[in-house]
């Protein structure tokens, strides 16, 4: 008897092949000829709040580079109450954006992203054994915020 170990990712037995098509198409129109960086939040809490904190600071800065277009792929669970409005917060008046949290498969960016950051996100390993070319960034340069974001 094996029994599987790892990301449920990994050992799912069904995808999400409705509409993968369409969802595929939808992100390659977003996409254009840019660049496409997919951020991988881990979540929002507590322990990972200075994490994300300097995670979005790295979105903001990504967004303004020239012929880069970013995803930022959120838990596909709703926040903390507390936490409700940090990303739409974090994000105001930014473009070249699109905020994914559950509309999209995680395996529907592996042939898209052109890169995958993430902090300490455990998904982002999934999409390494899938293909994806990923970079964990372990330690993000920006000034400590206190909680009154």
């Amino acid at each position: 008897l094996y029994l599987p170990a790892g990301s449920y990712d990994s050992h799912r037995l069904v995808t999400r092949e409705d509409g993968a098509n369409e969802r595929h198409a939808a992100l390659m129109d977003f996409k254009g000829d840019d660049l496409l960086i997919l951020v991988v939040s881990p979540g929002i809490c507590d322990p990972t709040f200075n994490i994300e904190l300097r995670l979005m600071a790295l979105v903001r800065h990504l967004t303004r580079c020239d012929g880069v277009k970013v995803v930022l792929r959120l838990k596909p669970v709703p926040p903390l109450p507390v936490f409700k409005d940090f990303y739409r917060n974090q994000l105001e008046g930014v473009d070249n954006i699109r905020v994914t949290a559950g509309e999209y498969d995680l395996f529907d960016f592996v042939s898209v992203a052109d890169l995958v950051v993430t902090s300490i996100s455990t998904a982002a390993y999934d999409l390494a054994q899938a293909g994806a070319t990923l970079i964990f960034l372990h330690s993000i340069s920006a000034p400590e915020v206190s909680r009154s974001w």
